[in-house]
Order: C-alpha cells, then structure tokens, then sequence
C-alpha cells in the first residue's frame, strides 16, 4: 500500500535532513487529522 511507500520515502529523507522529515510528517499527520475531522463531524 502507500504507507510503506511513503514510509520509504520518509526514510529517504530521514538520511538527507532530519528536521525536514519531521515537517513532513507532521504535515501529513495535520493534514489526515483534518481529512478525519471534516469526514466524521
């Protein structure tokens, strides 16, 4: 599934910088939160 994509991608960049890798995933955190918020409300 995606997931492990997007984990490996992650990953990627976890070996190129890490603060970015951290950005990303808490933008993709806020934005699921978001997707869960407007879906269930």
């Amino acid at each position: 599934m995606s997931y492990y994509k997007t984990k490996r991608q992650a990953t990627k960049l976890i070996e190129k910088e890490n603060s970015s890798y951290l950005i990303l995933g808490i933008s993709i955190f806020l934005m699921f939160v978001t997707i869960f918020i407007v879906i269930f409300s």
